[in-house]
Parts: structure tokens; sequence; C-alpha cells
């Protein structure tokens, strides 16, 4: 067996194998010259990662790039990418703490993310929406509590409160908690604007009214 060295590169546009449909990678080595064009190409060059997860760089830009280790000298390949990094993604390692964990998208703004925080207990799937606010499922073991939010609404279940529906901007919602459900803003049925409770305002041909009763308006 011939021996197996291994090399830094930077990571380019990769893509995806047009029979197999599995990610090529393409790198570009470190020129030991002043010649740029020295360095050593790895064109289309196959990923062996962990299992269970795979990724495309994300093409250079003014922020950084990727980087992979490959490995060289392994018979019938000019190289295999055994792994990658990408200093834009800086900013996820900053804020994880002890024991943490994070699946997330390999673009620069690292938009997609699966958080599994240990000291919280807690499983977060995060994204951002068109108005670059979060959208979130929230698993909460510390708190007891699931949430789900996004474009000024919230649905909550906890083991303290029940379940709550709130609308955006919280003028109105739905709570179900010890047996009780509570609404509170406007009530609607029928799908259109309220204009007479269901008993107590009938009116006649003439145009006649009975007095108003109290009770649950409906639409016509």
């Amino acid at each position: 067996m011939s021996n197996i060295d291994a090399e830094v590169v930077d990571l380019g546009a990769s893509k995806l194998d047009d029979d197999t449909g599995v990610p090529l990678y393409q790198g570009k080595g470190c020129a030991f010259s002043d010649d740029p064009n020295d360095a050593p190409s790895f064109d289309d060059t196959p990923v062996m990662c962990q299992l269970g997860v795979t990724a495309l760089p994300y093409p250079a830009d003014s922020g950084g790039n990727a980087e992979g280790l490959v490995c060289k000298g392994i018979a019938g390949y000019d190289g295999i990418v055994v792994g990658a990094r990408d200093t834009r993604s800086n900013s996820v390692v900053g804020k994880m703490k002890a024991g943490d964990t994070v699946v997330h998208s390999t673009g620069p703004e690292q938009a997609a993310q699966l958080q599994l925080k240990e000291e919280k207990r807690q499983c977060a799937l995060v994204t951002k929406g068109s108005n670059k606010k979060t959208v979130g499922v929230f698993l909460d073991g510390k708190d007891d509590k699931v949430t789900v939010t996004g474009f000024g609404m919230v649905i909550e279940i906890s083991d303290e409160y029940g379940i709550s529906l709130v609308g955006k901007d919280g003028t109105a919602g739905i709570s179900i908690h010890d047996g009780r459900v509570t609404i509170f803003g406007e009530v609607v049925l029928g799908g259109k604007t309220p204009f007479m409770p269901v008993a107590g305002q009938a009116i006649g041909l003439n145009g006649a009214t009975s007095t108003p009763m109290a009770g649950v308006y409906v639409g016509a």
C-alpha cells in the first residue's frame, strides 16, 4: 500500500454527480510558489465524511470560504475529502455551550439550524422568514413546554398552562387548561361579519325587530 498523505484545500462551487447524485467537491490547494497555477487542483472530488450528514459547500465570498481535508495516495482516486469546515460558521460555534450540537445549512448565514442544547435540554428547529425574523419549533425539557412561533403568532403546549394559541399581535387567542376553553378576541362563526344573535332578533318583512338577547353571533 502506498503512503497516504493529506492536504488542506480551499473548496469551491461543488456539485452533484449527474449519474449518481452524490456530492463532488471542487478543491484548490495552496501554492508553494509565486504562481497560483502551481497549486494542485482537485476537480470532482468524492467525499467520505460522517454517515447521515450530506452537505454541499457554499461558494467563496467576501466573508470567507469552505476548506476541505483531502487525502491523497489512495488507489483509484486523485483525492478524497474526508472532512471540511467553513470559517463563516464561527458565529454558530461561538454561541454553543459544552455538550451542545448544531446541524446547520452551509451558507454564510446558516439560515436553517437544528440546535440540540444540553444544559437547557432543548431541541430547536429554526429558520428565517422572508422578513429575516426567526421562525421556530422548540422542544423544552427544562421548562416542560413545546412552542411554535413565527410571523407574530405563537402556539404553546405546557405542563403548567395547557394549550394556548395566540394570534398576531396578541389580539385574539384560545386557551385550553384544566377542563376550560377560553376564547378572547372577536368571535365570528360562518366566516362573515356578525350582525345578529342566534336568538332574540327576528327581522320581519316590514323591518320590525324584536328585543336583542345575549348569545353567540353568527354571520350570514
